[in-house]
């Protein structure tokens, strides 16, 4: 186990890392001529990164300030998960489409860049929160593609799961060793907002062929 803890954890998070960047690209390659769909799916992988990014950078802000998480841990995901839920329920009902989508991305972007800001002086229930408004946008994100594309349901949820994959990969095993909770913060808010300019750009787009 320590053997793996240093040369064995690094060649496996590689590994994973290449393994979900070959996913992605061979996922991709079945929406080259669509635009549309592409920054649609883009954007809820963006999503489901920033969601495990911020749910992973809590975890580790929570241990390292309290020095264990244990039971804890349980009630985080728990918190995460039940936001999940009713943003998913919510924008069930909403009206909202691409707006929406890019809304919630970029609300997801601010709460990251907010999370430093509060990080060694949170009390327990405003790491829980944080968590509940995270899961809440993630879901929305993830409805409201669902509503715009129903015919893709499982290239929505592989896209949301990479996206969430590479976020718990990238977070825990790469960005806050190296660069720490401020600049993983801050690294993953401009990855959820570039993440939604070619939907942006799609539908301005489309928008202005309609005025013409």
């Amino acid at each position: 186990m320590e053997n793996f803890s240093g040369s064995g954890y690094v060649l496996a998070e590689t590994i994973l890392l290449l393994a979900l960047m070959y996913g992605g690209i061979r996922f991709t390659r079945g929406f080259r001529n669509d635009l549309k769909k592409r920054s649609v799916l883009l954007a809820a992988a963006c999503a489901g990164f920033a969601g495990l990014a911020l749910e992973t950078s809590l975890i580790l802000i929570y241990q390292s300030a309290h020095g264990y998480v244990f039971t804890r841990i349980g009630l985080m995901f728990a918190s995460f998960m039940f936001g999940s839920a009713c943003g998913a329920v919510f924008a069930r009902k909403s009206a909202g489409e691409e707006p929406g989508i890019i809304a919630s991305c970029l609300a997801l972007s601010v709460l990251m860049l907010l999370l430093p800001l509060f990080a060694w002086n949170m009390q327990p229930i405003v790491y829980h929160l944080f968590l509940l408004a995270g899961g809440a946008l993630t879901g929305m994100v993830f409805s409201i593609v669902l509503k715009l594309l129903p015919q893709r349901a499982g290239e929505i949820y592989a896209a949301d799961l990479f996206g969430a994959c590479a976020g718990g990969a990238v977070t825990g095993g790469l960005l806050v060793p190296v660069a720490g909770f401020a600049a993983t913060c801050a690294a993953t808010a401009a990855l959820c907002f570039l993440g939604t300019v070619p939907l942006a750009v799609s539908l301005g787009k489309r928008n202005h062929g309609k005025n013409v």
